[in-house]
């Protein structure tokens, strides 16, 4: 009976592909990165996403269904660009991906005042009032029978809101007489979006993910998918990117594709090209819009992404033996004493540290091979960040893991003077390292229960 319902699930959903496929794009949407590259993994429930999976997932989709058009919603770098070195990363990885189209977003927008250059992909914006003025960018991009384009909703002068006219300037533009066969990668605001949803110019509109700039998420798109979705009337739904790059976006019928498992790809170094297996084993996973990216999702990401992880990996652990080479200069005047040296004094207090995920804070770096991070390593450490504070695993391994002096403050003049005590707020330092993306569902109640202590 299981195999008969399973038989007749397979044909009714090949079925309704098929019908979808017909009457519009299959389109595959990923973006909103700012920043990340992979994910910290640092928790669980935060090992989703990251250019690596991603690229093998595309590199999949593209090679069961070849028609399938790619687009990136933008915003591939946070609003400050700290480390050069990942945003390079990011840049090369989304060449060698190479969406069909990628739109202008808020920060890749300002990237154009500066010198930063934005990567070698093509790029979109069907509202800027010079078209001219920006020759790599796009109005419209025609990609696989379909057309692409572009809205920014940001206040500036280079950019017109949506109106009337610029309706009329897409529907001059426009090359179809089809709204199956026009895609829209939207971020703006939500009357913006109704506005756009109501000329049913559009048969897929992909919405960029709206959370707004400069603030991050851990896992709560995962438990509620719904969160993704835009609807202003019971005829039009638009669903928004997952944030951070943690999943793809399937839209157009393309959401009913069984999730390819088993693909090999072979890479050029500025495209994908995929060949199929002539034996390829399909599973049918869950029914939905997104497909989340999750651990052993790896197989067949590309050699030229695998590179460009080498690559960075290593630019990281040179900086960090520069580092290193730098602070066991200020070892010696060191301002901490290590939890040992609270031991004697604090035993009961001691013990509790001991028994926390804190003492064990660079296992967890060590099994992922990012103890020469330093963007991971300043949160499982003592002081990384202050002068005579951790500097190795090898000169300084008494200020290893998280300790007393990371939420107390440096106490080696308590050490040798009891009275030298000074005040500090030891829960401040917790919102720090306890950041949505390395740990969802952080409670200050709940979890200071865990390591309270007198």
């Amino acid at each position: 009976m299981t195999r008969i319902f399973l038989f007749l699930f397979q044909a009714f959903t090949i079925a309704l592909l098929t019908s979808l496929e017909a009457r519009g794009a299959s389109v595959l949407a990923f973006g909103d990165f700012r920043g990340h590259l992979e994910p910290c993994g640092c928790d669980p429930r935060t090992d989703v996403g990251g250019i690596k999976r991603l690229a093998a997932a595309v590199t999949r989709y593209r090679a069961v269904s070849p028609d399938v058009v790619v687009v990136h919603s933008g915003n591939l770098f946070p609003l400050v660009i700290k480390d050069k070195t990942e945003a390079q990363g990011i840049s090369k990885s989304i060449e060698i991906i190479r969406p069909d189209a990628s739109l202008v977003n808020e920060t890749d927008w300002s990237l154009l005042s500066t010198k930063e250059p934005l990567p070698k992909v093509p790029w979109v914006l069907s509202n800027m009032r010079e078209k001219k003025s920006r020759p790599e960018i796009s109005e419209v991009i025609r990609a696989k029978d379909k057309e692409i384009y572009g809205y920014l909703g940001l206040q500036n002068k280079s950019l017109v809101s949506f109106n009337q006219d610029l309706f009329s300037q897409w529907k001059k533009l426009s090359k179809t007489k089809s709204a199956a066969d026009r895609i829209l990668i939207f971020s703006g605001t939500d009357a913006e979006l109704s506005k756009v949803s109501n000329t049913k110019f559009f048969g897929v509109i992909i919405s960029s993910n709206t959370t707004k700039l400069g603030i991050e998420k851990g896992d709560q798109e995962q438990k509620d998918e719904n969160s993704l979705m835009r609807s202003f009337s019971s005829k039009f739904l638009a669903w928004s990117v997952p944030f951070g790059g943690t999943g793809l976006l399937r839209q157009g019928g393309l959401e009913l594709t069984p999730f390819p498992k088993t693909l090999e790809a072979s890479v050029t170094s500025t495209s994908l090209t995929v060949s199929r297996p002539p034996s390829t084993r399909l599973t049918f996973d869950k029914i939905a819009p997104v497909q989340w990216l999750t651990p052993g999702e790896e197989s067949g990401t590309p050699e030229a992404i695998v590179k460009v992880f080498d690559d960075v990996r290593e630019a990281s652990r040179n900086q960090f033996r520069f580092l290193v080479a730098q602070r066991s200069k200020d070892l010696p005047e060191s301002e901490f004493a290590g939890a040992e040296s609270c031991a004697s004094c604090h035993r009961s207090s001691y013990d509790v540290w001991m028994k926390s995920k804190h003492a064990t804070a660079m296992i967890s770096l060590v099994n992922r091979s990012r103890q020469e991070d330093p963007s991971c390593v300043e949160c499982h450490v003592v002081g990384f960040t202050a002068k005579g504070g951790y500097v190795s695993e090898t000169v300084s391994p008494k200020l290893s893991n998280v300790q007393c002096e990371n939420c107390h403050g440096a106490r080696k003049a308590h050490v040798e003077n009891p009275l030298n005590a000074p005040k500090v707020d030891a829960k401040a330092s917790c919102a720090e390292c306890h950041t949505p993306p390395h740990s969802p569902g952080f409670d200050m109640t709940s979890y200071w229960k865990m390591i309270e202590h007198k």
